[in-house]
């Protein structure tokens, strides 16, 4: 049991180094580490205003988290998601699902977010620039509505190909001529 314990606790370290992403089931937000002490092996890790400190003995709380933690940049590289917002939307909302136990993003969480780093107009923008690429990318499920909720699917689903199921489902001939109308109005 000593010999994991040690090999656990040095495989945080080695994951950890200033600037990183940790996540700490006692804090509701992550943090990112300030500093390591190589004396004693303290981590230093701020969680937005505050900073709590990591020794050896309580080094099991903290789970390192990557580079592209949605979360933390939202909290401490906003610039880092507003310029992948603006150049891929997909991009952006496939990163924040990845963080997600679930996989799964409710529009009213996403348009939170996007309108954290962009401001409202810069939500109403993207939205509507964002919309119709979110829509057609394989991998990304998109509820129907105004307010969709979206989902990482396992295996690459083409627009077209789900458009084709439902008109296929259609049972009436009007059911099938307003869904091919609603596709011609895209």
């Amino acid at each position: 049991a000593d010999l994991k314990e040690a090999a656990d606790k040095l495989d945080v370290y080695l994951q950890v180094r200033p600037g990183a992403y940790v996540l700490d089931y006692n804090w509701v937000v992550p943090g990112v580490v300030e500093a390591i002490n190589p004396a004693n092996g303290v981590i230093t890790v701020r969680y937005e205003d505050r900073r709590n400190e990591y020794g050896p003995s309580t080094l099991g709380k903290i789970g390192p988290r990557p580079a592209d933690f949605f979360p933390a940049l939202v909290l401490y590289d906003p610039d880092r998601l507003r310029d992948l917002a603006a150049s891929d939307p997909v991009a952006f909302v496939k990163l924040a699902l990845e963080a997600d136990l679930e996989n799964r993003l409710a529009y009213k969480d996403l348009k939170a977010t996007v309108t954290r780093l962009l401001g409202e107009k810069g939500w109403a923008r993207w939205w509507k620039d964002a919309r119709e690429q979110l829509k057609r990318d394989p991998l990304l499920g998109m509820s129907a509505g105004s307010q969709p909720t979206f989902r990482l699917l396992r295996q690459a689903d083409r627009y077209e190909d789900r458009l084709r199921r439902r008109f296929d489902r259609a049972e009436e001939p009007a059911e099938k001529l307003r869904r091919t109308l609603d596709y011609l109005d895209e």
